[in-house]
């Protein structure tokens, strides 16, 4: 019996008591995201499948287990860049959040932080934002909040 074609979907939350950090799980295979940009961080996780996009000028590859990191304001696109599509995990930080933690953990005084590249291969934030998205998820979520 022939398999169940994937299908784009995904679904959004967030948590108005941490700067409404907004998280996305989704899975796309045909949906192709036209050039566009965003008011907030983009910190997203490949998990399955192979993602490509335009950021910064250059044509991106981001295979599993690798992070997408892009900057408010930078226009980007994104798609699968194979038949299979590709699975997709991102947290939406807005640039005061990061502000404020850059703020507190900086020995130097601290701005707004700036990624460059769009994807980094670091497989312990992998792993933490992974954990993190699984945790939110759970009924009701296991994140630890202070004040």
């Amino acid at each position: 019996m022939a398999q169940p074609a994937p299908i784009d979907q995904g679904i959004t939350w967030q948590f108005p008591q941490i700067y409404d950090l907004r998280f996305m799980r989704a899975q796309y295979v045909r949906h192709a995201f036209p050039p566009h940009a965003h008011d907030y961080f983009v910190l997203g996780i490949i998990e399955h499948g192979v993602q490509s996009f335009t950021y910064q000028r250059a044509h991106l590859i981001t295979l599993p287990g690798r992070l997408i990191v892009i900057n408010p304001g930078e226009i980007h696109t994104g798609e699968a860049a194979t038949a299979a599509g590709f699975t997709y995990r991102a947290l939406y930080p807005p640039p005061q959040m990061l502000a404020a933690l850059a703020a507190e953990f900086a020995v130097k005084p601290a701005g707004l932080p700036e990624f460059s590249g769009g994807i980094a291969d670091d497989a312990e934030l992998f792993r933490w934002m992974q954990r993190l998205h699984h945790l939110s998820e759970t009924d009701p979520p296991a994140l630890e909040l202070e004040d």
